[in-house]
């Protein structure tokens, strides 16, 4: 193991799930002077503030956000997962602006169910699963843990969308799935989503009504919400709507 010093002289973002198992080191060594998101202004212990943790503008694995640019917070499930795994969630966190950039740099835009969107979730989940691997005693894939807790409290109207994700995430988990992750870079993950797309081993939805313009709710004024309820939005998707691969 290393000594204490040369571990705590390194910053938290050299780190992956790996490095803590593989050097033993314990989530008790965490101090209010070095744990997971210190770096970036995370109070101590976040992970353990139901307050903190509630605000969207913190924390959120969200990458979907709404005509007002606002991002879903965490929900219970996810909530329980950030409190067992302290140091994956700050690294998904990290990597959902990741995926955000990239789409940007290869779409123009962060879309919504449309092939941009199929790409930010998988190369997002190929992300997480190389940085936080299994659980070393379940052996669970605990990028797959967040991500379904994520699609655990999707409302019916947008059950589409769900099922979307799900697909994508799992393409994603299995990219990710390397053997050496640190010799494994984003750029490498990145050109296999896409090379996956071209393909068409992803799915977006179509045909689905266009995502309107910032501060407006669609043709039939419910694509965010109806009478407020951002819970009843449902982002374009009708009867018609199905899962199609993303190379038609």
């Amino acid at each position: 193991l290393p000594g204490e010093g040369a571990y705590e002289s390194l910053s938290m973002s050299q780190f992956t799930y790996y490095d803590i198992v593989q050097n033993g080191v314990e989530f008790s060594l965490f101090t209010n002077e070095y744990y997971p998101g210190i770096e970036v202004g995370f109070p101590w212990k976040w992970w353990e503030n139901d307050a903190w943790l509630d605000n969207p503008l913190n924390i959120t694995f969200d990458l979907d956000y709404d005509q007002n640019n606002q991002y879903d917070r965490l929900n219970e499930a996810e909530k329980r997962l950030v409190k067992l795994y302290p140091l994956e969630a700050y690294l998904i966190s990290k990597n959902r602006l990741a995926a955000e950039n990239e789409t940007i740099s290869i779409f123009g835009l962060n879309g919504l169910n449309d092939r941009s969107d199929a790409f930010r979730h998988a190369f997002f989940n190929a992300m997480n699963t190389r940085d936080c691997g299994d659980n070393p005693f379940t052996f669970q894939n605990i990028a797959k843990l967040f991500s379904d807790a994520h699609e655990s409290d999707v409302p019916v109207q947008l059950i589409k969308e769900k099922e979307m994700d799900l697909w994508n995430n799992k393409i994603g988990h299995d990219v990710g799935n390397v053997i050496f992750p640190m010799f494994v870079s984003d750029a490498n993950l990145s050109n296999q989503i896409f090379d996956k797309l071209t393909k068409g081993e992803l799915r977006y939805l179509s045909p689905v009504e266009p995502t309107p313009p910032r501060g407006n709710n669609g043709l039939n004024n419910d694509f965010w919400q109806i009478n407020g309820d951002r819970n009843l939005g449902k982002h374009g998707i009708t009867n018609s709507t199905l899962l199609t691969p993303t190379n038609q």
